[in-house]
């Protein structure tokens, strides 16, 4: 786990996986200094989510190898950071809740999807005081920041808002539609706190005026009220939750069923609906991840004990050698025993 890349405020429980290091490329220790991590696997990437204080499960959804960077900036106890990725990926799990996120698409692409709804234009996401988790699903190519900033830091502002607007406004939907010159303003403003060549420093002066302005009125009148996550959101939640749990028991949607209180049917619609793939492909996609995950990292293999590519198979219920194989070239785009030997150089 990057630990030289960790936010002080991290929830006391979240420690990291005894896992060996995402491939990384880093700057400086100086807390405004620029820090740029590589990941080529999605629990990768959920490594370098915990150290910034989220304990995220991360699915890769579209096939072929990841790639992807995530970029990350502290300065004035702000942290923004983005992500590239070149495949479609599935987040879930808790926020840190000494944090506010206000989160943005950087590339126009609309197809993304939080909480089961697609994304607006010129959307600004994620900040609502209340929520405890997270659930957005990415697109191939996607690249989406994050811009966190304490708690206690929104409160000091809002008590400089005499109308109160921006509290009411994070404390009612978790969503407002900019226009497009302010939705401008917010990614030069990530652009230039991200670029390798900058100082890391944040004009404060701005960015207050940038994060009121962007919750003045009528925009007020126009918000979304947070609506509950949608039914059958919820049912692909539980599912990659039962699939993460469960990564040795054999697959059985009759169990799944029993265990979310839900039919087959809707399990299959809903996981269809969501992610484009029905509930068998979601968890052998879930459990052929995790199987990468051990063949990449050395440190992984030697809790698990295994060594071989058939032991880390066989461990977690994959015991067709030649679906397995096949499984695992169709997700990843190489054969397991490249992966292995990789790690193994």
């Amino acid at each position: 786990m990057q630990q030289n890349a960790s936010i002080t405020n991290d929830p006391p429980n979240f420690s990291p996986k005894n896992s060996q290091r995402p491939e990384r490329s880093e700057m400086a220790t100086n807390a405004s200094q620029l820090k740029i991590h590589r990941f080529h696997s999605a629990i990768e990437a959920a490594e370098l989510f915990l150290s910034l204080g989220f304990l995220w499960e991360i699915v890769q959804l579209s096939a072929g190898p990841l790639n992807g960077v995530l970029k990350i900036r502290r300065s004035n106890e702000m942290v923004c950071l983005s992500v590239r990725c070149n495949r479609s990926m599935l987040f879930h799990g808790g926020r840190n809740c000494s944090y506010v996120p206000f989160c943005l698409e950087m590339n126009h692409a609309f197809q993304h999807r939080v909480r089961g709804e697609p994304l607006i234009p010129c959307g600004l996401y994620g900040f609502h005081l209340n929520l405890s988790d997270v659930f957005f699903q990415t697109e191939a190519g996607a690249h989406f920041s994050i811009i966190l900033i304490p708690r206690t830091r929104i409160q000091q502002l809002g008590a400089l808002d005499p109308a109160g607007t921006l509290m009411d406004s994070i404390s009612i939907s978790n969503n407002v539609q900019l226009s497009q010159a302010m939705f401008q303003a917010w990614i030069q403003l990530v652009d230039n706190l991200l670029n390798e060549h900058a100082s890391g420093g944040i004009d404060m002066d701005q960015w207050n005026a940038l994060l009121l302005e962007s919750f003045e009125p009528p925009g007020l009148d126009e918000l979304s009220p947070l609506r509950s996550m949608t039914y059958r959101c919820g049912i692909v939640r539980d599912v990659v939750r039962w699939g993460i749990e469960n990564n040795r028991q054999p697959i059985s949607l009759e169990d799944l069923g029993r265990t979310i209180f839900a039919s087959r049917s809707t399990i299959s619609q809903s996981c269809r609906e969501q992610v484009g793939i029905g509930p068998m492909a979601l968890l052998k996609q879930i459990r052929l991840q995790q199987v990468q995950h051990a063949l990449r990292h050395r440190d992984q293999r030697r809790v698990l004990a295994c060594n071989t590519v058939q032991v880390v198979a066989h461990h977690f219920g994959f015991h067709s050698r030649n679906h397995f194989a096949r499984d695992y070239r169709n997700l990843f785009g190489e054969a397991p025993r490249q992966t292995l030997a990789r790690s193994a150089a």
